[in-house]
């Protein structure tokens, strides 16, 4: 039985429909046919919005996974269209919007308790494949949003478009669970014309192994690095497409037992700068990792690793 799950934009009757409801050869679910959905998990396709000519907007779109047993995601896919620098899926323990809608949202902030990063993507086609064996818990029922933030530097209305891919493992393999490590500062405090650090270290849980690094950030940004102890880790001096560092199978358990993550930046604007989550006028310094084996998501603010 396939375990599928397609929700849309703008045709969430069609695609609830399908969920309810799955056809076996897959011919009657609503949305993209150019991306093909997996045979286990769910996928969401965002249907076009148009950005106009100098817009700045972060939109979010809502969705919960209709099944009601467990996934293990091992591997999630992207394709996007538009003047995006990035896209976001966040987990929720409650929904945050009406499943198949969206609106102008703050990312992170939107609405109350501590969203789960899940995956992120600042390129047109993207993907995250887990080890094999390994996999990301999601929860029967499980809400999120992707959080998708457009910037249209050019004179035309841009369309953006978008199709987020999540595949799972079948209902009887066996996997490992992986969950991502988070870093946040919120110190971020730069004067016009001012060059500055900022970071921290970070208590990492025992006996586990990273096998992806990279790092997020915005365009005063002219290095990003994560460091164990004296040991280089990641370091990207592209704030838009920072990359990533992964193991594929010698996978990395940081020696130090604590993560150090700097982001320096130089603000050439006429304003201050501190964090945010506007490129136009904010910074943020994250790393993000996988690891595992795990027994849920970790975060650092600043120093301050939360249990």
């Amino acid at each position: 039985m396939r375990q599928l799950c397609v929700l849309s934009a703008f045709l969430i009757s069609a695609s609830l429909a399908a969920c309810a409801n799955p056809d076996p050869a897959g011919d009657d679910i609503a949305g993209d046919d150019t991306v093909d959905p997996p045979e286990y998990g769910f996928q969401m396709i965002l249907q076009p919005v148009t950005i106009l000519a100098g817009q700045e907007i972060t939109y979010c779109f809502y969705f919960t996974v209709d099944s009601d047993e467990d996934l293990g995601v091992k591997r999630w896919e992207s394709v996007k269209a538009g003047p995006g620098h990035h896209l976001i899926v966040y987990g929720t323990d409650t929904a945050r919007g009406e499943d198949g809608t969206y609106d102008e949202c703050q990312g992170a902030n939107n609405g109350s308790g501590l969203p789960v990063w899940s995956y992120a993507a600042a390129t047109t086609e993207n993907d995250l494949v887990m080890p094999e064996g390994v996999g990301v818990l999601v929860e029967a029922q499980q809400h999120y949003y992707v959080e998708m933030h457009f910037l249209n530097a050019g004179t035309s209305d841009v369309e953006a478009t978008a199709t987020v891919t999540a595949e799972a493992y079948a209902p009887d393999e066996e996997y490992i669970r992986a969950s991502p490590y988070i870093t946040y500062n919120d110190e971020i405090d730069l004067d016009a014309g001012e060059t500055a650090t900022f970071g921290g270290t970070c208590t990492l849980p025992t006996g586990v192994e990273f096998f992806q690094m990279s790092t997020h950030a915005h365009k005063r940004a002219t290095k990003t690095e994560v460091h164990d102890g004296t040991s280089m880790v990641f370091e990207s001096e592209d704030w838009a497409d920072p990359g990533a560092r992964l193991w594929e199978s010698d996978f990395y358990a940081f020696s130090a037992s604590s993560l150090t993550y700097s982001c320096t930046y130089t603000n050439n604007e006429s304003f201050h700068i501190g964090e945010g989550s506007s490129a136009a006028t904010d910074e943020m310094c994250m790393a993000i990792g996988w690891f595992f084996p795990s027994t849920g998501p970790k975060y650092c603010y600043n120093s301050f690793a939360v249990p």
